[in-house]
């Protein structure tokens, strides 16, 4: 399993206490999470992405990089290493097409089932395929999944894929499997982010904000594993359900099954 982080708001922002300083921070989950860290952004060239292999809390680069960085959006991820060995093509955010994608949680088994996930992308996606974890294909799944969708915005495409792709973990788990598969996913292409909870917990907090309604305006919009501080709001999505943010940081929710 692993962690994950994501901001997204109407302003550059800095992430230096949730990723670095916070008592729960990013960098202090690694603790448990070792295996490899990455952190993207967004600057005027689009979505940059900096990854390593080594623990964020032993690492320079990811305390420079906390520390310096202040931007719209933002998406970090830890990694203990489940499916695949510890480097840097394992290692998330992962990615290609415009979009950034990180994820937590396992596909069980999946040395039994990789050739079947496989097939569920499209041949073009398949030939950049690069590291061998589930995560990964997870990602070029949702890219497969997305790019048939015709109905509707971004948003409202993008849930739909993401839920297609978390619902097929579990719909072909082997019966005898003691756990089911779980799949968070939070991926952007710089103007929307999207986050669903499918298994381990996943928090959302929006400072100022006491409602999050279907519609609503935020400034900004914090995703995470875990609770990074108190006194920050942080809510507990339930399994299944899903956020989004439009470029207008207009709110969104919607159901995964």
């Amino acid at each position: 399993m692993c962690r994950l982080f994501a901001l997204r708001a109407d302003a550059p922002r800095s992430v230096y206490e949730p990723l670095w300083a916070a008592p729960r921070a990013l960098a202090r989950q690694s603790t448990a999470h070792p295996d490899g860290w990455g952190i993207a952004h967004l600057d005027s060239k689009g979505m940059r992405v900096l990854r390593q292999a080594n623990a964020a809390h032993d690492s320079d680069a990811f305390r420079e990089r906390a520390r310096a960085l202040r931007s719209e959006v933002v998406v970090a991820h830890v990694r203990k290493a489940s499916v695949g060995s510890n480097k840097i093509v394992n290692t998330h955010p992962f990615q290609h097409e415009g979009w950034v994608f990180a994820h937590n949680g396992t596909i069980r088994r999946f040395d039994e089932r990789r050739r079947a996930v496989e097939k569920r992308i499209a041949p073009s996606l398949r030939g950049q395929l690069q590291g061998d974890t589930d995560s990964e294909r997870c990602f070029l799944f949702f890219l497969t999944e997305l790019a048939r969708e015709t109905r509707g915005d971004v948003l409202e495409r993008a849930g739909r894929a993401l839920s297609r792709v978390a619902a097929y973990t579990r719909q072909t788990d082997p019966p005898d499997v003691p756990r089911p598969s779980v799949a968070n996913f939070i991926a952007t292409d710089g103007d929307v982010l999207i986050a669903l909870r499918f298994g381990k917990a996943l928090h959302v907090a929006a400072p100022g904000t006491r409602v999050l309604r279907d519609g609503s305006r935020v400034r900004e919009l914090w995703i995470s594993s875990e609770p990074t501080h108190r006194n920050a709001g942080w809510r507990k999505l339930a399994h299944g359900q899903g956020l989004a943010l439009d470029k207008r940081m207009r709110l969104h929710r919607f159901q995964a099954t």
